[in-house]
């Protein structure tokens, strides 16, 4: 699982600094190396402090932790990065910025983002920028920090370029709470009220995101190249949408 992976990391990190710290304490062992090696041995060994206090230092300044808690966290951070190559730095603000937007703990949005990880949300290479991109639009359209990964999981493992996929759902939540005739006329075309959209989204009974998989649910059931869905794309979903592809646009049902 991801989290025993990352826990043998964890453990397999600590025992290798024990082991170095053993060598190069050993006047044998300096001898052994030589000028040269022992001061490679110490170079690593001052670069790998200075790393970690720099990683310390930033895990403080963006969760306040302190303490065990702050070295248990920034553990855990850097185990992420490490075991998914990615930067220390990239895997704290993402953790934090999830974290902010959709009200949950640090650790809880660092679970997340392993989470995200392990199903493959990575697989364009922009699965944290993305993350550190798009919360607020989601948060904005009723999503839950789980469901946000999910869709940005599902659409990076689908190869949709760039971040067309999740600039099509921002696209949408914007059309949908403004409302515009075409977007209204949209919605009527695929068998959707507009007037009942509305106020399902005024009354705060249904989010953007729940009429966005209605949506998504027409489009699968119409003729793919009927006048109404390439209309409900293009005043829907707009220009992203059109450019993620129908393709995408009936996944959102199933997230």
């Amino acid at each position: 699982s991801a989290g025993s992976m990352l826990d043998g990391l964890k453990i397999k990190a600590q025992a290798l600094s024990k082991a170095l710290f053993a060598l190069i304490s050993n006047p044998y062992v300096l001898a052994i190396l030589g000028i040269a090696g022992t001061v490679m041995a110490v170079k690593w060994w001052y670069d790998y402090n200075v790393g970690l206090m720099e990683a310390t230092r930033l895990t403080k300044d963006f969760t306040g932790k302190t303490g065990d808690d702050l070295k248990n966290f920034r553990n855990e951070v850097q185990a992420t990065a490490d075991t998914f190559g990615k930067d220390f730095e990239e895997v704290l603000k993402s953790a934090n910025n999830v974290a902010q937007q959709f009200g949950i703990s640090v650790d809880e949005a660092l679970n997340y983002i392993q989470d995200g990880f392990v199903a493959g949300a990575d697989a364009n290479g922009n699965y944290l920028e993305s993350i550190e991109e798009f919360p607020a639009y989601f948060k904005e359209a009723g999503l839950s920090a789980d469901q946000f990964i999910a869709v940005v999981a599902q659409s990076n493992k689908m190869g949709v370029v760039g971040n067309k996929a999740l600039d099509s759902i921002k696209e949408a939540n914007i059309r949908l709470r403004e409302m515009t005739d075409s977007t209204a006329e949209a919605l009527d075309g695929i068998g959707m009220s507009s007037d009942k959209v509305q106020k399902a989204l005024t009354d705060g009974s249904k989010s953007t995101f729940d009429i966005m998989q209605e949506v998504s649910t027409k489009l699968s059931e119409l003729p793919a190249n009927s006048k109404e869905v390439g209309t409900a794309i293009a005043d829907i979903f707009g220009g992203p949408g059109e450019d993620a592809g129908l393709q995408y646009l009936t996944t959102i049902k199933d997230i």
